[in-house]
């Protein structure tokens, strides 16, 4: 999974894992209304993230953290988990906000609480003053319609 605007319009891109290895991902399709694209990465090796509860025991003020492209890791805290966000397909939803900027190249990745639980998939930041996510529930939901539809 990852943000839909970064894949608008390709079929295939190329994920590459931490050792640098690049994988060939197919884009199975995206819902612009969430800002979420649903891929499929064939042997990758790749670990699965998982949510667990992470989500539904968040609270504004915890920790979170933004993972970046290479591996880059940016720490905040949740500022709001609803916060009304227009994504680039025009859709608004209710996003986690956070107080930090995320490192670049983070669009489409994992926000993650202190136990590595996915709270939701990073999409944008104001430049400033923190970034967004979409929710992990929301961008499952969205994938798993994808895969279906696919």
């Amino acid at each position: 999974m990852t943000s839909a605007h970064l894949v608008a319009g390709a079929r295939e891109i190329t994920v590459v894992r931490p050792d640098g290895t690049p994988l060939t991902a197919r884009v199975l399709g995206s819902d612009p209304s969430v800002g979420v694209a649903a891929l499929r990465v064939n042997d990758s090796g790749l670990p699965p993230l998982h949510s667990g509860s992470g989500l539904a025991q968040a609270r504004p003020q915890d920790r979170a953290y933004a993972v970046g492209a290479s591996g880059a890791l940016m720490a905040g805290s949740i500022r709001a988990l609803k916060q009304p966000v227009t994504v680039a397909g025009g859709g608004q939803v209710a996003a986690i906000r956070i107080d930090t900027d995320p490192p670049a190249g983070s669009a489409g990745g994992p926000l993650v609480d202190e136990s590595g639980y996915v709270l939701g998939v990073l999409t944008a930041t104001t430049g400033t003053d923190g970034g967004f996510a979409i929710p992990v529930d929301v961008a499952r939901a969205a994938a798993l319609e994808i895969v279906r539809e696919g």
